[in-house]
């Protein structure tokens, strides 16, 4: 479980797409003894339009027969309801709407006003059973769990508040890469989930996202030869996140391939999956002066968690990374002695955000005195999107929901998906400085099956015995972001009380397995059923835009919203988020003088903010 904060707001009114199906475009006769319900659908597209009126017309013909419950009508939005749709009696259209994690909606609507009934009262267990509620990730629940009453000037959100909207369906970050090009560069690609390496047929691959090997570990692979000079097989599992070495080797040896450091092997806006993977963050709770201030240049080791521990309150399991304010509660509460065999050190988080920085930092200038970028990434990504479907860059950090619009695209039927790069430890480490040369220009990946310094490189992760036994092994969370399409379903109070029950039973079944496997048929939504999502109905599935949804599902298991959604207001990332993503990302100022010239300004923003969330 994790602490941390999270950001919504409401614009005004929303563009309405409207479609002509018999649950989309007209009002139908409700039948007697029914309640009739109407419901409000934001950021339906072409892609997904089928499926939701799939899925209101499955509903209405099975499942709304015995709860006898109608959608009587669904309006169906590009974009998020209006606020003024939540407020009055004048604006009662909706039982169900649709909110979204954007930054205007949720959180900027919950401090506006008590404008959702709880559903805290509605989850018995026969409704949980419908949801299959253990199926949905706590990190999704927490998402959407808010109290509208402040205490000691503070909101509460994420873990322990209440639910007021129910997941219905995620859109996390993935790695979308371009598979034609990895194909010219002589990399092959595999689908082996981790627990399966090892084992049985895959005794010999071993648990990596990119790695090379001096034999194949699977039969079919070809071999071609490394940027070292050697021949290998390049094995890319796009079922398994890259560690932050293999994540920018491979990004340079694009730049080998095509013999040129003017194109870009990796893009990425985004720094969550390097920071959150080692439980760090942009911010980070001071509890003994009830603030946020701004954490970036924490240089004090994070932890993970070898087993389930209870850390100042909140319970980590195995696996888990500690979150700022619990890792500042630990690091003064228990001895070293206290924490052997609970917890194994990881990275800091300014190292996390250091890394994350040099990718796009061109080789010839510095993030800090005597650290060079890496130069694999572009410092802008505002071409993001044109980058990756001209094939000008192989590897992108996006949404899933764009899946649709790059099957649609140039590079249709040449891309597909894979989990993010997360920070991973393999025995022995993951690269070597050739010819001991020093220097990004000079790193390669250990080739497993070669020896270096006498030792036989097996690839194996890195395990920390735990205090119980286990060997635990050395991996940071694989944890993402969700875009702001994410969304949950939600009774606004401002509809007929008399139909709440009735709105319950269709959020109900619409979050619940059955509903998810229809929604999911538009390739804009990942199930929020963790199963289902892992299941070849939904990664193997022929409706599927790309061939590795896994990917999608895997991230969705622990997802969260961005820094742009963990307050009501932006306003506290206004004054330093510009010259962080020009200037430091440019190469132009150093990560040392940012920290000087910005954090204060950037806590003063902070302390203005009026939300304390708990997220797992």
């Amino acid at each position: 479980m994790k602490k941390i904060n999270k950001l919504f707001v409401i614009a005004g009114l929303v563009a309405v797409m409207a479609f002509s199906s018999a649950a989309c475009g007209k009002k139908e006769t409700v039948p007697e003894g029914f309640t009739g319900i109407k419901y409000y659908a934001s950021y339906v597209t072409a892609y997904s339009k089928d499926a939701y009126e799939e899925m209101v017309a499955v509903y209405n013909e099975t499942q709304g027969q015995i709860d006898k419950v109608q959608v009587s009508s669904m309006q169906s939005a590009t974009s998020a309801i209006s606020y003024n749709n939540l407020i009055g009696k004048q604006g009662r259209a909706f039982d169900v709407v649709t909110v979204s994690n954007d930054s205007s909606q949720f959180k900027n609507v919950m401090t506006r006003g008590d404008y959702f009934v709880s559903l805290e009262q509605y989850l018995d267990e026969e409704a949980k059973e419908t949801l299959a509620w253990d199926q949905i990730p706590e990190s999704s629940k927490n998402i959407w769990r808010f109290n509208a009453t402040q205490e000691n000037g503070k909101y509460s959100a994420g873990e322990g508040a209440e639910l007021v909207a129910m997941p219905f369906g995620s859109t996390p970050q993935v790695l979308f890469y371009n598979t034609e090009i990895f194909e010219q560069m002589g990399i092959n690609i595999v689908s082996v989930a981790e627990e399966l390496c090892g084992t049985g047929e895959y005794a010999r691959l071993m648990p990596h996202g990119y790695a090379e090997y001096t034999e194949a570990p699977v039969s079919g692979l070809k071999a071609s030869q490394n940027s070292a000079g050697e021949t290998v097989y390049k094995v890319f599992n796009n079922r398994i996140p890259m560690n932050w070495e293999e994540q920018r080797i491979l990004a340079r040896d694009f730049q080998t391939f095509k013999g040129s450091d003017t194109v870009y092997g990796y893009m990425s806006e985004w720094w969550f999956n390097y920071l959150w993977s080692v439980g760090g963050d942009c911010i980070g709770w001071h509890e003994d002066e009830a603030v946020y201030k701004l954490i970036l240049n924490d240089k004090t080791e994070n932890y993970l968690a070898l087993e389930t521990i209870e850390v100042n309150g909140t319970t980590y399991t195995q696996g888990e990374a500690i979150d700022y304010e619990d890792k500042v509660w630990l690091r003064e509460n228990w001895s070293e002695a206290d924490r052997a065999g609970k917890v194994t050190e990881l990275p800091s988080t300014y190292e996390a955000f250091l890394e994350f920085n040099r990718l796009g930092i061109p080789k010839t200038k510095y993030a800090e005195d005597g650290v060079a970028g890496y130069g694999v990434a572009p410092p802008s990504v505002s071409n993001r999107q044109t980058r990756f479907t001209s094939g000008e860059s192989p590897m992108l950090n996006e949404y899933y929901n764009y899946v649709n619009n790059y099957a649609d695209s140039a590079i249709g039927g040449k891309f597909d998906i894979a989990p993010l790069c997360n920070y991973r430890e393999y025995v022995g480490g993951s690269t070597y400085q050739k010819e001991g040369k020093a220097g990004f220009a000079n790193e390669y990946l250990k080739v497993i099956g070669q020896t270096y310094d006498g030792a036989v490189y097996t690839g194996e992760i890195k395990t920390v015995t735990s205090a119980s036994g286990n060997e635990v092994p050395v991996t940071g969370e694989a944890t993402t972001c969700i875009s702001p399409e994410a969304s949950a379903l939600a009774i606004p109070r401002n509809a007929d009380p008399d139909n709440y029950d009735a709105a319950f039973k269709f959020i109900s079944w619409a979050c619940g397995p059955e509903g998810q496997s229809i929604v999911a048929k538009g390739n804009t939504l990942v199930p929020n059923q963790i199963d289902l999502g892992l299941s070849d109905e939904f990664g193997n599935s022929d409706d599927r835009a790309c061939g590795n949804a896994y990917a999608a599902a895997l991230a969705t298991r622990s997802s969260y919203v961005g820094d742009w959604s963990y307050f009501n207001v932006a306003t506290w990332i206004a004054g330093w988020s510009t010259p962080l993503n020009s200037t430091v990302r440019e190469g132009n100022m150093r990560l040392t003088k940012f920290f000087e010239d910005y954090t204060e300004n950037a806590d003063m923003a902070l302390a203005a903010m009026k939300i304390y969330m708990k997220r797992s």
